[in-house]
């Protein structure tokens, strides 16, 4: 065997050796969702008794990344300006109305469980923890305004994932984002749950699409490397 034929075959073995790799690397590989628009819905509650459900109010800032192999609800990230206004009948510790600004979900990771084979795909999920932060104003007839009062909760979240990359729609449902209160009198919490809706997505394969992209470069090179060592 020639020095010129073994060289070649080493080329060739190291460039299939590298798209098997990669290859395997990319079917595991977590899913990023990033979406061109999407909106949130929120549902308040007090002792299992719902209050109010909001106006739809635009995101302005949303990813969601799961691994469906493995599993995993990775990390989720969403955010809106507001605001989503609330009418509450019956009234809440003596407020009809609130209105919650600069909203803010955050969490992961969480597990994902195959409910239903689509398309779509329904997924039942839970994270802990799930930190939750928005700006409250509330007002009643006959209790003091609440003006700019910053909320927070950490705490556990679960619901469904319905994904249909067909139609490129993912939506949420049934997030408990956070609690408020309890406020004066009232013994229980308002418990807020919210319904998002993706839709548009561009689907970012984390981190393997930097490493394909890398695999691509890496063949072209070997390929290079044979054709100047025979010219």
């Amino acid at each position: 065997m020639t020095a010129k034929t073994l060289l070649r075959g080493w080329t060739r073995w190291l460039a299939s050796l590298a798209v098997l790799g990669f290859a395997a690397g990319a079917q595991a590989a977590p899913m990023t969702y990033v979406f061109q628009s999407g909106q949130i819905r929120v549902q308040a509650s007090s002792s299992s008794q719902v209050l109010g459900l909001s106006n739809l109010a635009a995101l302005d800032g949303f990813s969601v990344t799961i691994d469906t192999d493995a599993g995993t609800l990775v990390s989720m990230l969403l955010t809106s300006g507001g605001p989503v206004d609330i009418a509450l009948t019956p009234e809440y510790a003596g407020y009809d109305f609130m209105s919650l600004t600069d909203l803010s979900l955050s969490g992961g990771p969480g597990t994902l469980d195959l409910l239903i084979a689509g398309p779509p795909d329904l997924y039942t999920y839970s994270v802990d923890p799930l930190t939750f932060a928005a700006t409250l104003d509330a007002t009643g007839p006959a209790v003091a305004d609440i003006e700019g009062m910053a909320i927070a909760s950490v705490t556990d979240g679960s619901g469904f994932i319905s994904l249909d990359t067909a139609a490129s729609a993912l939506f949420l449902q049934g997030v408990t984002i956070g609690q408020i209160g309890p406020f004066g009198d009232e013994g229980n919490s308002l418990v807020l749950k919210a319904d998002f809706v993706f839709v548009g997505e561009g689907v970012i394969p984390e981190p393997n699409g930097a490493r394909l992209m890398g695999l691509g470069v890496l063949v072209v090179a070997l390929a290079g490397i044979g054709r100047r060592a025979f010219a």
